[in-house]
């Protein structure tokens, strides 16, 4: 069966935290483990995570242009982890299509498939 992650939730490897936040935008949609997923943005430094937005910004403005996607809201001053959470969670909103979305965003900001 085709999935729909680029990467398997369970062939994602483990990393140190860095962040003590506790997420939440993920929670709730789906059966699978997110836990590895929030490990992966617990483990850049609190200044990095207005990259990690503005790379899924960049990611949902380009499946908008293409698909007609919703698009998450531009926003250049994401400083702490709650503004981050908060924000996708709100662009979420527990539709399990933009979950894959933003998890498929984080897989490949973190672990690139294609350059």
């Amino acid at each position: 069966m085709e999935s729909v992650f680029n990467i398997e939730p369970q062939n994602i490897k483990e990393r140190d935290n860095i962040q003590g936040y506790k997420y939440i935008f993920l929670d709730n949609i789906f059966t699978i483990d997110v836990h590895k997923y929030y490990q992966l943005i617990t483990s850049i430094e609190t200044f990095k995570i207005k990259n990690l937005y503005n790379f899924l910004f960049l990611r949902s403005l380009k499946l908008h242009n293409q698909f007609s996607i919703r698009k998450m809201d531009q926003n250049k001053y994401i400083q702490t982890p709650k503004e981050f959470d908060n924000v996708l969670t709100e662009y979420i909103q527990k539709d399990p299509l933009y979950c894959i979305l933003i998890i498929n965003g984080i897989q490949q900001y973190f672990i690139p498939l294609n350059q």
